[in-house]
């Protein structure tokens, strides 16, 4: 769907700007990858100052080698910040600092093949709007009753995509029913306002992934350039508070490669292609926080099945072979179980007790996936265990998290055609949907 005149002449005024303020210069002109963050170099950033004599007398001055190709570099001391940044991810993990190391090279690999490989739904890839008031409000209300929380957010060994430990963020869980008039609940119901606003734009009938946050960051944070793993598709930011001294910009590369330095105030929303377009926060927060919620989507694959591509990766690309091989990988684990752990059975039987002594053991298999995609929730609600069911929610499963690897049925679904009628209801209450894929 195109926007209207009206609102892309909004979002002109917001986005298209090319001298924006950013880190410490009053005009910066276009730049696109690598400038500001390494993007598509495993070198860091470009080096290619404007100072030098080649960029500002290129008559006289023939370019050297090494800097043919290369884009020229508007800011100051942007390759020592990276190498501060690696090292600091180096230094926190200590013995395990490696990883960081990797986790750079796997996110420069991505956002060079997964932008090539996927389908864009949307002319431009982004825009920004005025958040709903229902949606805000909503938000708001959970936000000023909690915000004083210090929950910190918790990273997996070796990340980069923030300076967590020079700039610790929070994470105050909407879906925790821990924090006040939070739950799944309020979950589903950000889910089902959002839903509207990113399917108006993007024209598509969608599946919810993930809703996250509300995230907090704090003085010094910075967010590496990244592109979101599948399946989180159609997405949207909403700036729920701030307390700045200067904007504090989303950086995002655009269909045309120009970067453009996106500002939000609070109550604003940044809908976006998250698989395809690359953003970050590359320059440091200057203020005490700056506080967001992140809602994402999947196109609903209505009439896939598992030897067919999710909608969103294009055929011939080199996700596609990936998404294939994946798939081979799976085919190829034969038992008799279907290479079922020991929590599917006891979600089968209604086993909490077991359930609980496996989450103490070992907390990733409640979430385990069988060789056909199904996970222990999926055979929760197919028995008819609300229990199990809560017991798989209160530990982290996604209770709209399809079967077929994402292109299968809903636990709402599963709980519905096996007459389990109770269960669907408490999934409901819960703020589940069904879906329509295949098995």
């Amino acid at each position: 769907m195109q926007p209207s005149t009206m609102v892309w002449n909004l979002t002109i005024a917001y986005l298209i700007s090319s001298f924006l303020r950013i880190d410490g210069n009053d005009s910066v002109p276009s730049y696109g990858v690598d400038v500001s963050f390494p993007m598509h170099s495993f070198d860091g950033v470009s080096t290619n100052y404007a100072w030098l004599p080649h960029n500002v007398d290129p008559e006289n001055n023939p370019t050297p080698p090494e800097y043919v190709g290369v884009p020229v570099q508007h800011f100051s001391e942007r390759q020592s910040f990276y190498e501060e940044y690696v090292q600091g991810c180096r230094d926190y993990w200590e013995e395990e600092g490696h990883y960081c190391d990797e986790f750079e090279q796997d996110r420069i690999h991505q956002l060079i093949d997964q932008p090539a490989s996927v389908v864009n739904f949307t002319e431009f890839g982004y825009k920004k709007i005025q958040a709903p008031k229902q949606i805000f409000d909503l938000i708001k209300d959970f936000w000023d009753r909690n915000k004083d929380k210090d929950d910190a957010e918790n990273w997996e060994v070796g990340t980069t995509v923030a300076n967590y430990w020079e700039s610790p963020s929070k994470h105050i869980n909407v879906a925790d029913d821990k924090n006040e008039l939070g739950g799944q609940h309020l979950k589903g119901s950000i889910w089902n306002m959002s839903e509207a606003v990113i399917k108006e734009w993007t024209g598509l009938d969608l599946l919810p992934t993930s809703v996250y946050g509300i995230r907090v960051y704090q003085e010094g944070a910075v967010l590496a350039t990244h592109v979101d793993r599948f399946p989180l598709i159609s997405s949207a930011i909403i700036n729920v508070d701030q307390d700045v001294d200067e904007e504090w910009p989303i950086e995002m590369i655009g269909r045309d490669g120009i970067a453009r330095n996106v500002t939000m105030k609070p109550g604003e929303m940044i809908l976006y292609e998250s698989h395809s377009i690359p953003h970050g926060r590359p320059f440091p927060l200057k203020g005490r926080f700056y506080a967001n919620i992140f809602v994402h989507f999947q196109p609903n694959p209505k009439n896939e099945h598992e030897n067919i591509l999710p909608p969103y990766i294009l055929k011939d690309s080199v996700y596609a072979a990936h998404w294939q091989e994946e798939k081979k990988e799976y085919q190829n684990l034969q038992n008799d179980e279907f290479n079922q752990h020991l929590s599917h059975d006891a979600a089968r039987n209604g086993d909490i007790e077991t359930l609980l002594q496996i989450a103490q053991e070992d907390y990733e298999a409640l979430h385990y996936q069988d060789a056909n995609g199904w996970m222990p929730i999926h055979e929760g609600a197919r028995g008819g265990h609300i229990g199990v069911l809560q017991m798989l929610v209160d530990h982290g499963a996604d209770m709209n998290v399809p079967t077929n690897f994402g292109n299968g049925k809903s636990p709402l679904t599963l709980a519905l055609e096996n007459e389990q009628f109770e269960v669907a209801e408490f999934l409901r209450y819960l703020g589940a949907y069904e879906s329509e894929h295949e098995l």
